[in-house]
This record gives C-alpha cells, sequence and structure tokens, in this order.
C-alpha cells in the first residue's frame, strides 16, 4: 500500500514538473512571438464581437470596390484568426472606428472646454 501512495506522489510530482515547463514554454513562445496584452485584448474583444453577431444579425446592403475587397480576402486569408470573416472583419473595424471617433470627439470637446476656461 505504501508503494502506491509513494507512486501516486511522485506521479502527482511529476504532472506539476511538467505543468511548469508547459508554462514556462508557452510564456517563451509568447515573448518570441512577440504578443502583448494588447494583442490579446483585440482577440477577446474579436471574440465578443463575434459572438454578438452570432446573436443579432441584420442584413445590410453597403457597396465596396473589388481592390478593397480582394486585400480583405488575401488578408483574412493570410492573418485572419480561424473563424474569421468578412462580416465579422468589417462589423469589428466599423466598431473600432466609432470608438475612435468617439474618443477623439471627447478629446476635442475637452480641449475647447480648456479654452472656453482659459
Amino acid at each position: 500500500m505504501e508503494f502506491k501512495k509513494i507512486k501516486s506522489k511522485q506521479t502527482s510530482l511529476e504532472n506539476l514538473t511538467k505543468i511548469d515547463e508547459i508554462n514556462r514554454l508557452s510564456k517563451k513562445l509568447e515573448d518570441k512571438l512577440g504578443i502583448n496584452a494588447e494583442e490579446i485584448h483585440q482577440k477577446e474583444i474579436t471574440k465578443m464581437n463575434m459572438e454578438l453577431e452570432k446573436q443579432e444579425k441584420k442584413n445590410y446592403t453597403i457597396s465596396l470596390s473589388k481592390k478593397v475587397i480582394i486585400e480583405l480576402e488575401e488578408f483574412l486569408g493570410d492573418f485572419g484568426d480561424f473563424g474569421e470573416t468578412k462580416s465579422s472583419f468589417i462589423q469589428e473595424a466599423i466598431t473600432q472606428s466609432i470608438q475612435n471617433r468617439k474618443k477623439q470627439m471627447k478629446e476635442r470637446l475637452l480641449d475647447k472646454i480648456k479654452k472656453l476656461e482659459g
């Protein structure tokens, strides 16, 4: 009986060692690839946007030049996340554009307020 307990403790220790090794190699890979918190955050936003897209959709017709569509298809083919579609990419781009414009508008308004106060 004691032999089994020792063996299970050794197995647990080996598993912990393997987990530590996996974590170390994962961190090393992230460092080599240059993955940072911002990229991870962007991927999380993309996943959330894809989930929202799956929840509720409304069709709109938009016109884009053939050149833009070809560039988009090439980009998604080379660098797109797994399962990322033209629709999800365009939706994310629009969402980010809106957020950037809101941020810029807020900064402009704050600048104007400071000028009026000063």
